[in-house]
């Protein structure tokens, strides 16, 4: 049986049109194919740049860091560990401490506001600073105003874990206090200052 010019052509509109719609659906499946392996992309991106900027926000964590990476301290003076126990308002005054400033030893149970203080904080508020990682920069209020003013200006530049306060007893015009550890300064010394935050800020000291 012949076939008419009529069916061939036909048949050859339908071949086409069958390859045109298998090439639309192959390139439908790719595109999806792309979309969830983009959309995978910028979901694992979004995740870091989350997971960053969660890291990020805590500050510097130098509680674990090997010790060699640290400044060597070699000017402050160690103390024995006069423990953690929390006290009341009540107990404020009754506990002696083995050094002046204290480093260590009974303490209130909240902790003073980081950075520059022009007013006395108790000593048993920034214990607890001390035990939670800070820093402390005592000065004699009568320090000389240049030297008040240079130490205000790195103190708020050091900024995290760093709490700065007058204290009437300080035998040197600045003393600087971690956990355990005192260093007694003659004038405002810049480098030894940073060397002693670097050296023992966000040490964590609560007992596990």
């Amino acid at each position: 049986m012949s076939v008419s010019r009529k069916q061939i052509k036909a048949e050859r509109r339908q071949r086409r049109q069958m390859a045109a719609e298998t090439r639309a659906a192959v390139e439908a499946r790719q595109n999806r194919s792309r979309f969830f392996v983009l959309g995978g992309s910028v979901l694992a991106l979004l995740l870091l740049i989350g997971l960053f900027a969660y890291f990020a926000s805590r500050g510097p964590n130098t509680a674990n860091l090997d010790p060699t990476r640290r400044s060597p301290d070699t000017t402050s003076q160690g103390f024995a560990d006069q423990g953690n126990r929390h006290i009341t308002q009540a107990e404020i005054g009754t506990t002696r401490y083995n050094s002046n400033p204290p480093t260590s030893g009974p303490h209130l149970p909240n902790l003073a506001p980081g950075g520059w203080h022009d007013e006395a904080v108790p000593k048993e508020l920034v214990i607890h600073n001390l035990e939670d990682g800070y820093v402390a920069i005592q000065y004699r209020p009568d320090l000389d105003p240049g030297q008040k003013e240079q130490l205000r200006g790195l103190v708020n530049e050091l900024g995290d874990k760093v709490i700065a306060v007058p204290y009437e007893r300080l035998k040197t015009p600045i003393a600087l206090t971690a956990w355990t550890r005192l260093d007694e300064l003659p004038s405002f010394d810049e480098e030894r200052i940073r060397n002693f935050v670097t050296a023992y800020r966000g040490i964590d000291h609560h007992k596990r």
